[in-house]
């Protein structure tokens, strides 16, 4: 299936004219374990951190990979950090550490378990757990010490520092710590519960625009007070649950479930855009990073994807939003599409291909606003959805339940 997806990619870039979908290609090359939980950049090295298999490094932008376990006594690996010389693995067994690029590793901490992520502020490590809260290390791991007061959630699962502000995402929505985590209070205001919580997986910022990301269906959520109070930017998102964040200038993108991929958003997630029309697998996008000139994307299954940040990112005087927007998505086989204002005074040809790259329906429209389509007699899985009008040109996934 994932070489059937690879090909299908190949086959929408070919057809693609704007060259803000760009394609996402598989690296997995020597990545025998293909879950990876977790990234990290140091200069020109990348890491990748898997549920299983340990953390892998690349020194080719991706195009190879090798195992770096040595002295790992745990091989599920939920987050990485640098610092510097030092390497920091967020592991079930507490945080290790390598000073040789993951030659060797060590074990940093006592006590603690289930970290779910590591955040370096100035010299200063600073770890999330599941059920235990935040521990800090001012001496680079050689103690750690609970910092917790006014932390009411202890299931800490991300984290993003901005100065002298740290965020911590938990359960329980966002809490904010300006003292070195010596105190936190809850900044969560304009968050709903989603399934009975408020679990924000990843933060980031563009400006003063402060985001974050739920993975309980909420989706995204802007705050332009530091925190004190937020909204939700979903418009275009066609998934809604969120686990990683990754910024690029004025661009942030947004790693989702299943089926979905990957997102961007160029006016601080007023709107969304696919990042392409196909490709990542059938996993959620665990983690993003970006080492110029590319951006990789994580996956639990399907292993490590890369794509050119530069083509993903350009600008798109010739796109103009041809398809307005999709939905249901995913859907039961009849769904509608919605176009842009230009749009409706061209001619739009749709044509909608099956998995295998073959066209399975194609329409010319003539001023239309909306139009509804149907593959209901089509079996379940993901299709393609392609939108020409004049020099504009989209390729948008849609999945039929």
């Amino acid at each position: 299936m994932k070489n059937l997806i690879f090909v299908l990619a190949t086959f929408i870039l070919g057809l693609t004219v704007n060259p803000v979908h760009a394609q996402w290609e598989q690296v997995n090359n020597g990545l025998t374990n293909p879950n990876v939980y977790s990234m990290a950049v140091s200069g020109t090295m990348l890491f990748a951190g898997t549920m299983g298999g340990g953390v892998f490094r690349s020194t080719d932008n991706g195009d190879s990979w090798i195992a770096v376990n040595t002295g790992l006594s745990n091989l599920l690996i939920q987050s990485l950090a640098v610092s510097g010389v030092n390497l920091f693995a967020g592991t079930y067994a507490g945080v290790f550490r390598s000073t040789n690029n993951g030659l060797s590793w060590t074990l940093a901490s006592s006590g603690m378990s289930y970290v779910q992520d590591i955040a370096v502020y100035g010299t200063n490590i600073i770890a999330g757990t599941s059920f235990g809260g935040v521990f800090i290390s001012t001496d680079t791991c050689a103690t750690w010490s609970a910092a917790n007061n006014g932390l009411t959630n202890l299931y800490v699962v991300s984290f993003y520092v901005s100065g002298t502000n740290i965020f911590a995402g938990t359960f329980d929505g966002v809490f904010l710590s300006t003292d070195t985590c010596a105190s936190w209070v809850a900044v969560s205001n304009g968050i709903p519960y989603t399934q009975g919580n408020r679990i924000i997986t990843a933060i980031t910022s563009i400006g003063t625009n402060l985001f974050a990301g739920n993975s309980d269906g909420g989706g995204v959520y802007r705050s332009n007070d530091n925190g004190t109070s937020w909204t939700t930017v979903n418009n275009n998102l066609q998934c809604k649950h969120v686990g990683s964040f990754a910024t690029y200038g004025t661009n942030i993108f947004a790693g989702t479930d299943t089926y979905c991929g990957v997102f961007r958003s160029n006016d601080n997630g007023a709107n969304w855009l696919p990042t392409c029309g196909s490709g990542l697998g059938n996993a959620g996008v665990t983690a993003l990073i970006i080492s110029e000139p590319y951006i990789f994307a994580g996956t639990y299954g399907p292993g490590v994807w890369r794509g050119s940040v530069t083509q993903m990112t350009a600008t798109e005087e010739n796109s103009d939003n041809t398809l307005l927007m999709l939905y249901p998505n995913p859907s039961n086989g009849k769904f509608s599409l919605e176009f842009s204002r230009d749009s409706q005074r061209e001619t739009v040809s749709v044509d909608i291909y099956g998995i295998r790259g073959e066209k399975i329906l194609t329409e010319t429209l003539n001023g239309e606003r909306k139009h509804e389509f149907s593959l209901s007699d089509r079996p379940t899985g993901v299709y393609f959805i392609r939108v020409i009008s004049g020099d504009k040109a989209e390729t948008v996934k849609i999945v039929k339940q």
